[in-house]
């Protein structure tokens, strides 16, 4: 519900709209979670956050606009009406973006979100260890490994938020240091690509990067080395079979 409401009032105009909104999402919520969706993905809570406010959008944008009139102006009064630069798409922001251009902003947003995915691992860890156990909680790491990257570089903030996404991953998704660097930076690259997407303030845009990152890392094909079976091991195993029978 908060990264919901992190919406700007051009995506959802009033307190009214709000409602309806936080109402999407916790059925949104429930949905996921009875169909176990993308379960222990970093970014998952973001992602639905985001569905919810697309939703609601479309709904205030789009679907009034078929029903009559005399209801429509009472609903519009009460929700409000989505103004611009609220909108879904707007590919005229892509035809700005150059190969060098993409290429000097990528780099530190990268660096901005392994360190934010890492910063919130070992801040989680480090209360565990002061035996402070709310503060160890992933949602309690999140928030501090933002408002410590707004502190410190408030340009770094947003890509640091990604990152912190990526690292609420269960173990059996990213598995190591060397996956959650790897899945950061394919959110950075995610984030870049939804430049002309989802405009004007949407709720859970970050979370959807960090989870794009996150089913990206998955997706590559990982290289598996099947452990050896050992002669002598199975030697020895054999004899002591043949032994244990013709006792």
């Amino acid at each position: 519900g908060s990264f919901a409401g992190m919406a700007r009032q051009a995506v959802i105009p009033t307190p009214a709209a709000a409602v309806v909104l936080g109402l999407v999402c916790s059925y949104m919520i429930r949905l996921f979670d009875r169909q176990k969706w993308l379960i222990g993905k970093g970014g998952r809570l973001g992602f639905i956050a985001q569905v919810a406010c697309t939703s609601t959008f479309v709904a205030l944008r789009y679907g009034l606009r078929v029903i009559p009139s005399s209801i429509r102006s009472l609903l519009e009064t009460v929700l409000g009406e989505v103004v611009a630069p609220a909108t879904l798409v707007d590919l005229s922001l892509y035809k700005s973006l150059s190969v060098s251009g993409i290429s000097t902003a990528l780099a530190p947003m990268i660096l901005s979100t392994i360190a934010g995915a890492f910063s919130m691992q070992y801040f989680k860890e480090y209360a565990s260890k002061l035996s402070l156990p709310r503060l160890a909680t992933p949602t309690a790491a999140v928030g501090a490994t933002g408002a410590i990257a707004a502190l410190v570089s408030p340009a770094s903030a947003g890509p640091a938020f990604v990152g912190s996404f990526v690292a609420m991953s269960a173990p059996t998704v990213l598995a190591n240091r060397k996956a959650f660097a790897a899945a950061s930076a394919l959110s950075a690259v995610a984030w870049v690509g939804m430049t002309g997407l989802l405009l004007g303030g949407w709720g859970g845009k970050m979370g959807t990067a960090a989870l794009l990152g996150v089913l990206m890392y998955g997706a590559f094909p990982k290289r598996v080395t099947p452990r050896k079976r050992s002669r002598s091991n199975g030697t020895v195993c054999s004899i002591c079979t043949y032994m244990y029978q013709n006792m």
